[in-house]
């Protein structure tokens, strides 16, 4: 037998022990000319346990495109699971129409950048994606390249065998890669070293390792990577030191606050005629962009003094003590909350897509209506006086008439303060002749607070 087939039915003999019959869920195998023709089109051989394994089996059955057919192979009391944990084998078509997706869009990335750095020379960028990589794991941190060759997945997240590695790495050697997992780990030197390695290692009884489902096909997923500790969300809690209650009944008391405050404007809102769909949206630009309230460092002493001994006990060392903001450093503060999300919400109410509030173009409240409405309520609630609405009007118009506003079609904004200077900056994009522009415009918000 060859280390492969040793391998293969140690692994076979590990899931049996999870009462999942994995020959069960394999599809007939592929023949030497299929495998030769997809060797020839991605242009390297592949290796022998990758090839020995399409022999056995041109991927497997899934529960969802093939429920009926699972059930009629596996016994009641069996499971299916993916061939390599959370991983399914897929067949060689599928295997080859993801390397050419890869390709493709590792094409249409690089073509992009070219055309943007010719047409963009003082923005130049290489726009080349870096993988956090586990430390030790010899492999590219650019992710895949056109030598790997992906043979399983999850919904977002693959299993590659990586025929040219970086030094330090085997050719052959299976990489895991994926948004979801976040970086890049070899899982084996080879397919055979890691099934070997898998069935060696792994705990059919490891708490936490085995996630089933009982539906009409059972299923099994685990993580193939013995050296990841399953995640114990109770032994993590059970590790900390518990949230002191002072802490806890001092955010409960300050969350009904707020929540009294959004009652009283919802009431309000009411009392104003508006349709359903305007009510809605107006009431989330005053939970959102228009809430200038501000969390103020005000923590009660007995709050402070709890979580700082909680602070000590996790090991995080004492609380620094905040200084306590004097009267104007909160009215800075509450104004630049405001001032912030006011722009927000006059910059999105410059596009086509944005001038009115409901998510039909062309359809609801006009934005800058709903933005005066919110302006009014803080009047007639106390929580500003009307020389603040005259500044925030103003502000309002002020900030919709600025020149940047005005330039076409958007990729992104920026907004920052230096000082009393507010700086709106813009950037546009032209998908034909890829160039790039940034405008920036500045208002001196000081001359409002007078």
């Amino acid at each position: 037998m060859s280390k492969f087939e040793v391998a293969f039915a140690a692994w076979i003999a590990f899931h049996s022990q999870l009462g999942v019959n994995i020959e069960a869920t394999l599809k007939p195998p592929a023949t030497e000319e299929q495998i030769r023709a997809i060797e020839k089109k991605l242009g390297f051989d592949l290796p022998d346990d990758i090839r020995e394994l399409y022999k056995k089996a041109d991927g497997q059955y899934d529960p969802w495109e093939h429920g009926e057919e699972l059930k009629a192979r596996l016994a009641p009391n069996e499971y299916w699971a993916p061939l390599f944990g959370n991983f399914a084998f897929i067949p060689l078509d599928q295997a080859l129409a993801r390397y050419v997706d890869e390709t493709e869009w590792k094409k249409s990335e690089s073509e992009f950048t070219a055309k943007y750095n010719e047409a963009n020379p003082d923005k130049v960028t290489d726009n080349q994606i870096v993988w956090e990589v586990r430390t030790g794991d010899p492999v590219d941190p650019g992710g895949w390249n056109q030598d790997w060759f992906i043979f399983a997945w999850t919904n977002a997240d693959s299993l590659a065998l990586d025929m040219n590695p970086p030094h330090g790495g085997t050719p052959g050697q299976v990489v895991e890669f994926g948004p979801d997992v976040a970086r890049l780990s070899v899982l084996g030197s080879s397919l055979a070293d890691l099934l070997e390695e898998a069935a060696y290692r792994l705990d059919v009884d490891e708490p936490n390792r085995y996630q089933r489902s009982e539906g009409e096909v059972r299923t099994l997923f685990f993580d193939i990577d013995w050296r990841n500790r399953p995640y114990d969300e109770q032994v993590y809690l059970d590790s900390i030191p518990q949230m002191p209650i002072e802490y806890t009944q001092w955010q409960e008391e300050e969350q009904r606050k707020e929540e009294l405050r959004i009652s009283r404007f919802t009431t309000w809102l009411n009392q104003q005629g508006l349709d359903e769909e305007d009510f809605s949206n107006v009431g989330f630009m005053f939970r959102s962009d228009l809430n200038y309230r501000i969390e103020i460092p005000d923590m009660p002493t007995h709050v402070f003094d709890a979580m700082n001994a909680w602070s000590i006990a996790r090991g995080d060392g004492p609380m620094p003590e905040s200084p306590v903001p004097d009267d104007e450093e909160i009215r800075k503060a509450i104004w630049y909350r405001y001032y912030m999300g006011l722009a927000s919400e006059v910059l999105n109410s410059a596009t086509e897509s944005g001038k009115h509030i409901s998510s039909s173009i062309g359809h609801g409240m006009l934005r800058q209506d709903a933005i005066t409405i919110i302006h009014q309520y803080f009047v007639e609630s106390g929580e500003w006086t009307r020389r603040d609405y005259e500044i925030a009007e103003a502000l309002r118009k002020r900030f919709s008439t600025l020149e940047i506003i005005l330039r076409g079609e958007t990729n992104s904004h920026t907004m920052g303060f230096e000082g009393s200077v507010l700086e709106i900056c813009w950037s546009t994009f032209d998908s034909e002749t890829y160039k790039s522009e940034d405008f920036c415009d500045r208002v001196d918000i000081s001359e409002y607070r007078n």
